[in-house]
């Protein structure tokens, strides 16, 4: 595949495709689409990937679980509204810069938001890290989750899973969204 040449009405097609495929060929009904655009929601008419998801959703009798999306942060904690992940946490996921992104406000999908599952940050070899604070205790809401509302303001997301967690380095002053430790790689 040329990945210069898809453009998202291509990608929503193939996506549509394989929905289509696997259920007719192999009687599939569950499918999980962990993709998301990487803006908020804006609460007018939801994006033409949405559209369709709701559609075969409604048409095939398919379940479509999707995530609310992930929250974008500086490597100096700022989130795009202009909050600081550690100092304001969890105040800023419930600012409109933290929205569900497209297709989770659809509303017949099935959305996902994270709940973090260590609030251990450590080093490769296990040992802790110094100087790291996670930014959500265990089984807190994740600090890079988004909530909703969802399209006509329907309450999204629709369930909470473990995902993954950031922690703050004090000592760079830096933000880590991969620690695998904290369940993000």
């Amino acid at each position: 595949i040329n990945l210069k040449s898809l453009t998202l009405a291509r990608i929503h097609e193939a996506i549509e495709r394989a929905i289509r495929t696997l259920n007719s060929d192999h009687g599939v009904r569950l499918f999980n689409l962990s993709l998301n655009v990487a803006y908020e929601y804006d609460g007018t008419r939801v994006d033409p990937l949405t559209e369709r998801l709701d559609r075969l959703s409604s048409e095939l009798g398919v379940l479509l679980v999707v995530s609310t999306g992930n929250q974008q942060v500086s490597l100096d904690g700022t989130t795009e509204g202009g909050f600081h992940v550690e100092a304001d946490y969890p105040e800023f996921l419930v600012g409109p810069e933290s929205r569900v992104a497209e297709p989770a406000p659809g509303a017949l999908v099935v959305t996902v938001g994270a709940i973090a599952r260590s609030a251990a940050p450590t080093k490769p070899d296990g040992a802790q890290l110094p100087g790291a604070q996670a930014i959500a205790a265990e089984d807190e809401i994740s600090p890079m989750t988004r909530s909703g509302p969802g399209g006509a303001n329907c309450v999204k997301p629709d369930f909470g899973a473990y995902g993954g967690n950031w922690y703050f380095n004090q000592s760079t002053n830096q933000v880590d969204q991969n620690n695998v430790a904290l369940g993000v790689v």
